[in-house]
């Protein structure tokens, strides 16, 4: 299945063979959500809402459109993630404290809370059975959690854009707009830097065999690159070059997804 959200508060599912329209869900709240994701066994859908309220942070149905549980914390979400396998979600509210809440899709409990102490968060990301949990910040603040305990930190030169956990590995990736890092999940230790070729970084996905990263053009007249690199070397395999931007106006934000059989799957959506 493929999941588009729409602007008027539905998200629509699609069959990916096809093209058929299956179901068109009716989402409430404030805001209309603006990340997706389907969920193992593709029978159900979860959305959220990066920088609005939590009352759009739930999971449907993916063939009813019927809601199957909301996740109703106080304050407002940032950002969230899901574990590896989909079966227990992360979100961090920033008001009215920043902390992280790990819960199980299953039940739609609240398992435990942990006082994440950031600001301005960009992006966070979580292991299987949310063991271990990486938030970073605009600032550059990198935040590792082990169970209910802060394990490590780490505050790199630049902003840091995106984090992710390998799969089965205790390595953490760590991308600013100028580079992707290697970290030990365990000690915190840097341990590489993959090869992004000098360009800048907005977006990394993580799979089973292959890390692969995406950035929008600086200027007009560049053009977007996205990087695939073997997971287990750090090797650069190959460089995808997307369109030049012709005007000023133009944007080019970029997306960047690994699928679980190790395929590329990236799009640069104007």
């Amino acid at each position: 299945r493929v999941v588009t959200l729409a602007a008027d508060h539905r998200a629509l599912i699609w069959n990916a063979s096809s093209g058929i329209l299956l179901t068109i869900v009716e989402l409430w709240g404030s805001e209309p959500p603006r990340e997706v994701r389907v969920l193992p066994g593709g029978d159900r859908i979860l959305t959220g809402i990066s920088g609005g309220f939590v009352d759009n942070t739930a999971v449907w149905n993916a063939t009813t459109g019927s809601l199957i549980e909301r996740f109703a914390t106080e304050g407002k979400p940032r950002v969230f993630a899901l574990s590896p396998c989909g079966e227990k979600l992360v979100t961090l509210s920033i008001s009215p404290a920043s902390d992280l809440l790990v819960w199980d899709i299953a039940t739609g409990t609240l398992e435990r809370s942990l006082a994440a102490a950031v600001r301005a968060p960009t992006a966070i990301t979580t292991s299987e059975g949310a063991r271990t949990v990486a938030v970073s910040t605009a600032a550059g603040d990198v935040r590792v959690f082990r169970g209910d305990e802060l394990s490590w930190s780490t505050v790199e030169s630049r902003g840091v854009v995106d984090v992710a956990i390998l799969p089965r590995r205790d390595r953490l990736l760590v991308a600013t707009d100028e580079a992707v890092s290697i970290f030990d999940t365990n000690s915190g230790a840097r341990l590489a830097e993959l090869d992004t070729q000098g360009g800048g970084i907005e977006r990394i996905a993580v799979g089973q065999r292959f890390v692969a990263a995406c950035g929008s053009p600086a200027s007009w007249g560049a053009r977007s690159r996205s990087i695939v690199w073997d997971g287990r070397t750090g090797k650069r395999l190959i460089t995808v070059v997307g369109p030049e931007v012709a005007s000023e106006t133009e944007e080019w934000p970029c997306v960047v997804a690994v699928g679980p059989s190790g395929a590329l799957s990236d799009w640069s959506l104007a």
